[in-house]
Parts: structure tokens; sequence; C-alpha cells
């Protein structure tokens, strides 16, 4: 759908919506959205429903008007976002960004964090973190940018006080700024990130890094009882089988796990992610990029091990046309190699029987982590993922710790205690991580709700807890957790 016919149909969405009553005897949190141009999609008119949705829910919206550009084509739909806006503007404080004064003094920690997000932001565009000099001009051009774009968003956070703000993504264009400017000022700021059918939330973090996850799996105590406890453990397990036999509302899998069976065992499995996928972007700790991480694992096990290592490139890649050129310069440099095995995303090989074939996993950020750890594989990660931490898993804080801890794994035997906690983890980011609702910013779920009142998308429970979760201090993790243990769960779905 272009972009102008969303705007289009947004408009007609606006001109139904009438200004709220208001009465200001009442305190509310006073709530910031950013609306931005994002790649052509319906994402600028989200963040204005949001903020609509949130005055009727009890805040003090203030829409943020983000007119700053990232992309070359962003002049074009800033100036297509400003009209729209135009017709909230009588009722709903607009705060444009341009209009601001710069702050143009930079820190040394701001320009770190400047030059860590123009690198996030190549690799995306890029879609690899293996780009040499191609990439490096990009990541150059980006940091020019955010600069600029800075030094306004800087004196906007020094000028104005908020007790929340709501941004898209986290990492994309200029999204990263205000989370790193939100914590430094005290301002939280929340973000969000979808898929067709699916919403994710980040309480103070990018979304799609699931980091509610730990802080909720800290306090369990102080918000379950423990026949909830109980019960997450058991809706885990019932999830983790739905996966197994492809019967799952997730299903990244060319195959079951019981058809045409690969029979190979091997010592390790290394999970690639999706590597300019959000949720891997910026994860590293012992390793340049996933290319070094990979490349130098390699030849220290071959070097100094007769370990054999299976490799599965990402199944979901398969969707995208841009493929990770990881996967194909690998399979060149070890073709000859009896102990490297190397799936891409286009191989009819299940990820899951990988793990059962396998005694020791390597994740990223993978779900796959989790999931080896519940099937009692020794887990082992370099990265600073949001179970990174946790008690099922081995996190290294050096290189030479890593390959050491591969090293004893490989010559002690399997553990089949299964730890509790891994139950909870998986629970919590994967049954309750991801809101299942139509309220998206994507294409075919936009076209849907966008021909709604405002009031009938008041009345949908996944709406309220999606809105309660941006404007209160509750996770929608840990809403969703709430409504799955009082209402049961329909797994599949």
């Amino acid at each position: 759908m272009l972009f102008i016919e969303q705007a289009r149909m947004f408009k007609e969405f606006l001109v139904n919506v009438s200004p709220p009553n208001r009465d200001v005897s009442i305190i509310k949190p006073k709530v910031g959205f950013v609306v931005t141009p994002w790649l052509f999609t319906a994402v600028p008119w989200y963040s204005i429903t949001l903020a609509l949705l949130s005055e009727r829910m009890g805040a003090e919206p203030v829409i943020i008007f983000d007119d700053l550009g990232f992309g070359k084509d962003d002049e074009e739909q800033i100036g297509i976002i400003e009209e729209n806006l135009s017709l909230v503007s009588n009722y709903m404080r607009i705060i444009k960004l341009s209009e601001n004064t710069s702050d143009t003094f930079i820190s040394i920690e701001e320009s770190e964090e400047i030059s860590r997000l123009s690198y996030l932001n190549a690799v995306w565009k890029s879609r690899t973190d293996d780009f040499g000099s191609v990439g490096d001009k990009i990541s150059e051009d980006l940091k020019k940018r955010l600069i600029e774009n800075s030094a306004l968003i800087k004196s906007f956070f020094k000028k104005n006080s908020f007790d929340r703000m709501i941004v898209p993504g986290g990492i994309y264009g200029n999204s990263g700024l205000y989370l790193f400017f939100g914590k430094k000022y005290g301002i939280r700021v929340s973000t969000y990130d979808s898929g067709p059918g699916s919403m994710l939330a980040g309480y103070e973090d990018v979304a799609a890094y699931q980091t509610d996850t730990k802080i909720i799996a800290g306090n369990l105590n102080d918000l379950f009882s423990e026949e909830d406890i109980s019960r997450m453990k058991g809706y885990a397990q019932q999830e983790l089988n739905l996966r197994l036999t492809g019967r799952s509302a997730i299903n990244y899998q060319l195959k079951t796990i019981n058809s045409n069976p690969t029979k190979d065992n091997f010592d390790i499995l290394i999970p690639l992610n999706v590597v300019w996928d959000a949720a891997a972007l910026g994860k590293h700790r012992l390793f340049k990029n996933t290319y070094s991480w990979v490349t130098e694992t390699l030849q220290f096990l071959i070097e100094n091990t007769t370990a054999t290592v299976v490799i599965r490139q990402h199944p979901a890649e398969n969707m995208f046309r841009e493929k990770y050129n990881l996967v194909e310069s690998l399979k060149k440099k070890y073709i000859e190699s009896n102990r490297v095995v190397i799936y891409s995303c286009e191989e009819f090989v299940n990820t899951y029987e990988l793990i059962k074939n396998s005694s020791i996993v390597l994740p990223h950020t993978s779900t796959v982590g989790i999931e080896a750890s519940i099937l009692k594989r020794e887990v082992i990660i370099e990265s600073d993922c949001y179970y990174s931490e946790a008690s099922f898993v081995y996190k290294a804080n050096s290189k030479d710790e890593y390959f050491k801890t591969i090293v004893q794994a490989l010559q002690k035997d399997a553990d089949n205690k299964l730890d509790d906690d891994v139950l909870l983890y998986y629970f919590l980011s994967q049954v309750c991580g991801v809101l299942r609702t139509n309220f998206t910013p994507q294409p075919g779920d936009f076209s849907l709700w966008v021909e709604k009142d405002i009031n009938e998308l008041l009345l949908d429970r996944n709406i309220q807890k999606l809105t309660k979760s941006f404007i209160s201090d509750q996770q929608l993790t840990l809403l969703n957790a709430y409504d799955k243990l009082k209402e049961g769960i329909n797994l599949g779905q």
C-alpha cells in the first residue's frame, strides 16, 4: 500500500475522532509519543493512534513530531505526516523538533553512542555485519546525520519533562537517540516493534531485546503465587512441544522433526540469528560481530579440539530476499572439512532435530538457547541477550573463558537435570512476550483497524493492555502473563 494511500485512510480515521472530555482536576501521567517517518510504513499513524488511545485511558499525551529526517526519502513523508497532524493539533499538544534550538556540544559518551547507533544502522541497511569499506562509508554518512539530529534531540530533552515517552523501534533512525537521552535525563522511554499480527513492547529498552523477561523473572515470587509459577512451567512445556511438532503459532521450520530425520550427530550446534534483525543488533560482547564470532570460534575448535560442528542459518531468513553472506563464505571455506556442516535457511532440516543431535549449543541471542536448555543441552553464551545471566546458561566474560568453557563442556558428561528457571523464561518470552493482535502498523493489519472507530478499538482487550503498558508501570509481558493465567491459554493459535 502506498504511503499516500495510508495517509488518506488515516485522515478519514482522524476526521471521525472527537476530542475527549478532559477533567483538569485529575493529575495524569504526561506521555510523549514520537511520530516520525518510518520507511513509508504506517508507523507514524500508529504512534498518533496510541496517543489518542492513551488520552482516553487516563494519560496526558503530547506528540513529539520528529521532522528531522534520517533516510533519503523522509522529507516526502514528513510533509504528509504534518498534514494529518493538523487534524489533532486543536486538541493535542504537538512539539515539532526542528523548531528547537541545537545543543551542539557532544560529550565523549554521546559520541560513542552515536558511533554505535551508526554502525547498527549500517548493519541493518547492508543486511550484513561484515560489510568492508562500503559499509564503513554507509556508517560514516549515517553518523553525520545522527550527530546533526542529536543536537536537536538533546536540546529537546533538556527543555522538556515527561513521565514517559513512547518510540518505535529503539535502533533504527533517530529512535536509538531517544532511548539514550531518556536514560541520561531520567525519562522512561518505552519502545514497540511488530510483525504481521504481533506486537512487542519494551518497558525501557529496545522492544526486540525482550529485556522485560529478565526483569519479571527476577521478581517472580513478588508477582505470582506458587500455583501460578507451577502453571507457567506447564504452559512452557506445552509451547515447546507444539514447536517441536510444528503446531505452534510460531513455526519457521521447513520440515517437522520426525519427517526424513537427520541421522548425523554433532558435538556443537551454532544457531545463527538474522544478523540485521533488531533482536541481534548490538548484542555481541566478546567479538566484533557475528562473522568474527563464528570464524574465530570455528578456528579455535578445529585447531584445539576434535569436535564436530553444525551451523544453522536462521530458517526465518528464507522469507527475505537478502541472505546473510557469512553462510555462503563459510560453505566455500569448509567445503572439504568433515568436521563442519553448514545448513542454509533453504535446506530441508529442522533446527530442533539439530539440538537433539548435539551436546553443546552456542547461541547468539536466539531463542534456541532457551529451548536447548529445556532439552538438557549445555548452553554457552558470549552475548548480552536477555537470558545471558540466567542460571541455565554459562556466560563467558572473555574470549579465553568462552573457548575454555567450550573445551570443558566437551570433556564432561551431559547434565540431565532441568533448571526450572528456563521454563519460566520460556513462558515469559515466548508465550507472553508477544501480543497476538491485528492492531499493528503492518500493512495488512493497518488496513483492518484504520476502518474502525477509536471507541471500537478501545473495547479490544489486547489494545487496552498495550496502551496500559505504555502509560503505567507494568510491562506488556507482565500484563499478558496475568491475563493468560487468569483466562487460560489456547496455545498453537
